[in-house]
């Protein structure tokens, strides 16, 4: 009786959670989903394929990722967070001085995906990395600017809002382009491994090459 009660109100809470959010908020959704799906996919053709185990690991990370803007999205996270620092700042009379700490946070943030960039490009210059690796490092990418587009928002700096959603709309720009990217990554990821593979069975007189670990390149 307790078990049914229990799953009665879990229907009727997830039941209202989508009632009450936004239809844009639903297509979002709906992408970060399509975006998890296809990174979950190649995660499984990582695996299954022996590609090399840092693959395996950031495609699990990447559909992590967007599982969780999922959760954010639909429980309201973003205008949950930011009435609540907003309900602070009044209480605690630092409402009008706030750019004071949006500012350099929003700076931080900034300059931080500029240098994790910076790096990436680096650190792929370095290996001389092939297109499976350049496909996973896109995609990984693309999840960093996602959360932190979410980070942006929830800053909610007068100027950031207004490149956000003014109307260049940015927002959506961002959103929908790293999802799609990523999840693009993904689906191109998937085909190159198995086209690879495919084409290496058909070809039984020559041996795959592997690299360190025994693990296919």
């Amino acid at each position: 009786m307790v078990d049914r009660l229990d799953r009665s109100a879990l229907f009727d809470g997830m039941q209202d959670m989508f009632v009450t959010t936004s239809p844009l908020s639903l297509v979002a959704i709906a992408l970060y989903a399509g975006v998890a799906a296809c990174a979950a996919g190649a995660a499984w053709t990582a695996i299954t394929e022996r590609q090399m185990r840092w693959h395996f690991r950031f495609w699990c990370i990447i559909a992590i990722i967007f599982t969780l803007l999922i959760l954010l999205r639909a429980y309201g996270f973003e205008e949950a967070t930011r009435d609540t620092l907003r309900t602070y700042l009044k209480a605690s009379d630092l409402y009008a001085s706030r750019r004071v700490f949006q500012r350099p946070a929003a700076a931080f943030l900034v300059i931080s995906i500029a240098g994790a960039g910076i790096l990436a490009v680096r650190y792929l210059a370095v290996r001389n990395s092939g297109r499976r690796d350049v496909l996973v490092s896109v995609s990984l990418t693309c999840s960093v600017l996602s959360l932190a587009l979410l980070l942006l928002r929830i800053l909610s700096l007068h100027s950031i809002d207004f490149l956000l959603y003014g109307p260049l709309k940015l927002n959506w720009v961002f959103d929908i382009g790293s999802s799609v990217l990523a999840a693009g990554s993904a689906l191109a990821y998937i085909r190159r491994v198995r086209g690879r593979i495919a084409a290496a069975h058909g070809n039984h007189s020559k041996t795959r090459p592997t690299t360190k670990g025994g693990q296919y390149e």
